[in-house]
């Protein structure tokens, strides 16, 4: 058995630590042993092969340890075993092959406990090996398990009004994330292969959803996609585990507003993003893919005409050249395969000629690995020498089937009830019938979301109701679920409430004689059906609804006369003397008295600051307004 030293972040700080590296793809063994084998088989060096046959048995040790990571296809078993399979049957080692087989097995009877999402160590990765492997390993009830996979990855997007997300093992991030690695790109990517393979159109329907989250975050004028990782909360969250000075400057400074980032890379960003939709070309065949990679393209060409930068295949020129190398191939541009060529001249003139190792981490280490080091570079130009090497950046299944659409309306169906569904069933009560309501949205939709056909629909009826208590309550409904919706397209922020977790309280250094006060726009305050149409300080306040998106869920709260009273007076910015004076108004001044009162409505605005419900005027920030100018700001995909 053999193995390497590797390099990876340390926890909490800055700097990176060298140690003894998995048994993984991403910088593990079986990443660098798939290279040293692919490399094998072009120069008939069979030193390699046993170097390879001896990593493949250090993965194999590693992968059965209790704790490995059973699911992931970069970080993880599943890609360990894809690798194993390659090298055995490159060089007919049947012991590899039943090795693959045995690190498999622990997915059949598995409840999928612990499985993440996205395409670096979680199902939507897993999915295109799982059906690779089921024909190499002449194991059909992969598919089965791939098919799980898919299903799970459905249940578990948050299903927003224009698109569908996923979460994130990252903390520190401004909304889910798209990209390849981590985010909405490549989760997609394996719901279109896992299409492909069965012919299910709710794989197809869900894969569209996760790309058009996708678009909601292009931006024509960079020609990219946001990074949507807050950058910024991780070094806070560093600084704040630092030593005591720095963690005073950082409190006193507190989270930094979110500012968004545009990285060209095969993990986050533009050619990670363009490979995938290649792929979703080659087998859908609709112009809007090539067109939107050709974008890709563009923007990736740019970043690799500027001087310096990494040259790893997760954040590097040899990534991001994969991408013309695939266009060369799927859009027949061969001018692009030059241009990767040219890169590949460039950087053996800047470092093999010089004796320096690629640079593929922002500090000056020398990693032996795949993803993050030399054995990706060397694969990177095998794939220049050899078109039959496969890419290691995007795997498929393998399929080339156009997926048929059989299965993707009942997806449809469930997302709008999800959406309106308790809307849909009071109108059925009142007069209307809702199937044809629900076939007018589906017809209308067309390059709007399903969710915008339905609030326009919705309106149309309602204003064709006759008045009375029973439109009312219709419309209290509506409100209800359009306001969840509102809530759903907003950023989850979820790395910002991580930063505010390490702050002290807000409440306790409130100016109550200065401040004021506003709702977040993470709530929205919903009046029941006996207030529709009256509004201010003379609505009866009785079963108010709050809602708030945290933690990307939506918390629905039924409120008190007084607690509506408070939070109506801070819907549209107030001082503490205003709140005080709608709060008066609301009890009996002859039962209760003024001092009672204000400690109550201190109380009650101090605990909706320190829960992010409330928000005080002054240190509202709009992250739409701090664009940072756009750059190759790269950072680790780990």
């Amino acid at each position: 058995m053999c193995t390497w030293n590797v390099w990876r972040p340390r926890p909490h700080s800055r700097d990176l630590i060298e140690g003894l590296g998995t048994g993984w793809l991403y910088n593990g063994a079986s990443g660098i042993g798939l290279f040293l084998s692919e490399l094998a088989r072009h120069t008939h060096n069979m030193r390699l092969v046993a170097v390879a046959d001896a990593a493949f048995r250090h993965s194999l040790v590693s992968a059965r340890v209790p704790h490995a990571q059973p699911f992931g296809l970069y970080c993880g078993n599943v890609g360990t075993a894809l690798a194993m399979a390659r090298h055995g049957m490159l060089w007919s080692r049947e012991e590899f092959l039943e090795d693959a087989r045995e690190l498999l097995l622990p997915l059949k009877d598995s409840d999928l406990a612990g499985l993440e999402t996205d395409l670096l160590s979680g199902a939507a990765g897993a999915i295109p090996a799982l059906l690779q492997l089921a024909e190499v390993l002449d194991l059909p009830w992969l598919r089965n398990t791939a098919r799980n996979f898919g299903e799970f990855l459905i249940s578990t997007a948050l299903r927003r009004p224009h698109g569908w997300s996923w979460a994130t093992t990252n903390p520190a991030v401004h909304d889910d994330l798209v990209g390849l690695s981590h985010g909405s790109t490549g989760i997609g990517h394996g719901l279109l292969e896992l299409a492909s393979a069965t012919d299910d159109g709710r794989f197809v329907f869900a894969f569209e959803r996760a790309v058009a989250y996708d678009r909601m975050h292009f931006d024509p004028t960079e020609g990219n996609w946001a990074d949507l990782r807050h950058g910024d909360v991780s070094r806070f969250v560093i600084d704040i585990n630092s030593d005591e000075a720095v963690r005073r400057a950082a409190i006193a400074g507190g989270v930094p507003p979110f500012q968004r980032r545009f990285l060209t890379a095969w993990c986050h960003g533009a050619a990670g993003i363009g490979l995938a939709r290649l792929r979703a070309f080659e087998l859908l065949r609709q112009s809007e893919y090539a067109e939107e990679a050709k974008i890709a393209i563009s923007t990736t060409v740019a970043a690799l005409q500027r001087p310096g930068g990494l040259f790893g295949l997760c954040h590097g020129c040899a990534g991001n050249c994969d991408l013309l190398i695939e266009s060369a191939r799927v859009l027949l541009m061969s001018q692009l395969r030059d241009t990767a060529e040219e890169c590949a001249a460039a950087a053996r003139q800047a470092f093999v000629l010089r004796g320096r190792p690629f640079p593929t981490w922002d500090q000056p280490v020398d990693d032996p690995s795949l993803m993050v080091g030399q054995a990706g570079v060397g694969y990177f130009f095998l794939r220049l020498a050899s078109a039959d090497t496969p890419s290691v950046l995007l795997l498929t299944s393998g399929a080339l089937r156009v997926p048929g659409r059989a299965g993707a309306d009942e997806l449809r169906n469930e997302s709008l009830e999800h959406w309106f569904g308790e809307t849909l069933s009071a109108l059925e009560c009142v007069s209307a019938d809702p199937e044809p309501l629900r076939a007018a949205i589906m017809a209308s939709a067309g390059h709007r979301s399903d969710c915008d056909s339905a609030v326009q629909i919705i309106s149309q009826q309602l204003s064709a109701e006759p008045a009375g208590r029973a439109r009312d309550q219709v419309s209290e409904t509506f409100d209800f679920e359009r306001a969840r919706c509102d809530l759903l397209a907003l950023p989850t922020e979820v790395g910002d409430d991580y930063a505010r977790s390490f702050l002290p309280l807000l409440s306790s250094a409130v100016d109550w004689s200065t401040a004021s006060f506003e709702l977040a726009r993470r709530v929205r305050l919903v009046p029941p059906a006996s207030s529709r149409g009256t509004g201010g300080s003379d609505s009866p306040l009785c079963n108010w609804r709050l809602l708030f998106f945290q933690n990307r869920a939506i918390r629905v709260s039924v409120l008190s006369p007084f607690t509506a009273a408070v939070l109506w007076a801070i819907s549209n910015g107030a001082t503490f003397d205003d709140v005080m004076q709608l709060a008066m108004d609301s009890v009996d001044r002859e039962a209760i008295d003024r001092d009672h009162v204000e400690a109550i409505v201190r109380a009650q605005i101090g605990a909706g600051l320190d829960a992010g419900i409330i928000q005080l005027l002054s240190t509202m920030v709009s992250a739409d307004e701090t664009l940072a100018p756009a750059g190759e700001q790269v950072q680790s995909s780990r």
